[in-house]
């Protein structure tokens, strides 16, 4: 019997995320030059994707990450998630935010924030990632 494979993951870092990403470029170019390879390596890595859902996976190798739901925005049903990064001191300061579209198989990089990040859903920067999520057309779960 033959199965067919599933198709690939994307991983697109969304305008949003990447103005962070140049805000960190300028406090912490070190930093941002890490995560921008941890990116560049998940985007080729369809294992890895495949398991950015799964809540509380660890990878040790190359850089260190656990993953974990975004609690509070899953109860209202937004498939959104976060990367803690541990290849560093100075990356585990830092939370990748990202949502998954399961009908397109992509997966959005929202956001970067520092982990004294407050993920309370009346927070102005929390409403813009919703809307972000909303305006990607991403269904709810």
């Amino acid at each position: 019997m033959r199965y067919l494979q599933s198709r690939p993951y994307q991983f697109v870092i969304h305008r949003d995320a990447k103005k962070d990403l140049d805000d960190l470029f300028e406090k912490h170019k070190a930093l941002a030059a890490e995560i921008l390879v941890f990116f560049e390596g998940l985007q080729n890595e369809q294992r890895s994707l495949d398991r950015l859902t799964s809540r509380g996976y660890c990878q040790y190798e190359p850089l260190a990450f656990d993953v974990d739901e975004w609690q509070e925005t899953r109860r209202k049903k937004y498939n959104l998630w976060r990367i803690k990064p541990h290849w560093s001191a100075s990356a585990s300061s830092y939370r990748i935010i990202y949502a998954f579209d399961p009908k397109q198989y992509h997966y959005y990089v929202l956001a970067i924030v520092h982990r004294d990040f407050n993920y309370e859903t009346k927070n102005p920067r929390v409403e813009q990632i919703l809307r972000i999520y909303d305006s990607l057309d991403i269904p709810r779960v």
